[in-house]
């Protein structure tokens, strides 16, 4: 399938049927291919990492004549479920203000919630760049918000990517020097997990121009968890 494809129609899961792009005039499209993965950017404008063997529909939704094409199965999830739908149904109010987070990390390490404490404790981890939120920098932000009466939907996340292996070298260097990790695919993942996860980037360039002074998301960990978690020498 050649790049700048239009599809609909996409499988998070191998057999389980379309569950991406499937509303009345969705459309997605395949902008970037390499090894076992393909990158997808959605209706909503977020990018999603897959595998290359789900299938999609090639076209728009409601086109004649389109066949199921192998995209590979999906190493990532959608927000399956509510949320999907309450977001939907919250677009059509004026007057609400929704935060999309993603993976939050905050300097509490203890909490078994963080982002960084789970991968700390996990035996592998995939290493792709993601968007994540540093709830020590953003909900302060998120008050502000809320005095200026901000509205309608927000990618909740700091500017910008980082990986699971970069997240862990800091964690090495400002935590414990003897951390030791290994890495696998998401084909080896999906061995391994229970549902399919969500690997992708959100444009936060309209939260950045609200908050111009928003940390990218590797300063934000580096000067928000690392910074005051550091070890004594």
């Amino acid at each position: 399938m050649p790049l700048g494809m239009a599809i609909h129609n996409i499988e998070i899961t191998l057999g389980k049927g379309g569950q991406l792009a499937r509303a009345a005039g969705a459309v997605a499209k395949l902008i970037a291919k390499e090894g076992k993965s393909a990158t997808l950017k959605l209706p909503s404008r977020e990018v999603r990492l897959i595998s290359k063997n789900c299938s999609a529909t090639v076209g728009q939704v409601g086109n004649v004549g389109v066949n199921q094409k192998s995209l590979g199965r999906a190493g990532s999830k959608r927000w399956l479920g509510k949320r999907p739908v309450v977001e939907e149904m919250l677009r059509e109010y004026n007057n609400i203000c929704t935060l999309r987070l993603r993976m939050p990390i905050s300097s509490d390490l203890s909490n078994s919630r963080n982002f960084i404490t789970k991968i700390t404790r996990y035996n592998k981890v995939v290493n792709i760049p993601n968007s994540m939120s540093v709830l020590d920098e953003l909900l302060p932000i998120s008050i502000e918000m809320a005095k200026r009466k901000c509205k309608g939907l927000w990618n909740f996340t700091n500017p910008g990517v980082v990986s699971h292996n970069e997240i862990l070298q800091l964690y090495r260097e400002y935590i414990n020097p003897n951390f030791k990790w290994a890495n696998f695919d998401l084909e080896e993942q999906a061995k391994v997990i229970s549902a399919p996860r969500s690997n992708n980037e959100l444009d936060a360039s309209k939260l950045k121009k609200e908050f111009p002074e928003l940390l990218s998301i590797k300063d934000s960990i580096i000067k928000n968890v690392f910074e005051p978690n550091k070890r004594s020498k």
